[in-house]
């Protein structure tokens, strides 16, 4: 029976290529992807506020503020580029990632087993 401990999933070594290999490939993938139909309808909300309007009376939309105004910001320092909301989208991920992994080390997860996650959200999320 082979030792337990030189399994290639118990190894920090695999997750860590992959988490590699996944954002080098899908990286640029998810910057240069086209918007969703939410990032227009909120790009267009933000113009409306930038121009003088009025959110909820001359737009329709169900959701709260936030993420509008949110928008607006990010509008008027970065210009109304897609590229600059899926690098704030990302560096988002990349937090809560972070959190979670550093949740998982308090709660007394191996370090395997957390590269294991990152792995997995490195593999999922930009694709």
């Amino acid at each position: 029976m082979p030792d337990q401990n030189r399994m290639p999933w118990r190894s920090v070594r695999l997750p860590q290529l992959l988490t590699l290999v996944a954002l080098v490939a899908g990286g640029p993938l998810f910057l240069r992807s086209p918007p969703w139909c939410d990032i227009t309808l909120h790009q267009l909300s933000a113009r409306n506020i930038a121009n003088g309007g009025t959110l909820y009376r001359d737009l329709f939309d169900t959701n709260p503020p936030g993420y509008v105004w949110i928008l607006t910001v990010l509008h008027h320092l970065g210009g109304p580029n897609v590229l600059v909301l899926r690098l704030v989208d990302l560096v988002i991920v990349c937090g809560i990632v972070a959190l979670c992994d550093r949740f998982a080390k308090w709660g007394g997860a191996t370090a395997a087993a957390r590269w294991w996650a990152v792995a997995g959200a490195a593999l999922f999320y930009p694709f």
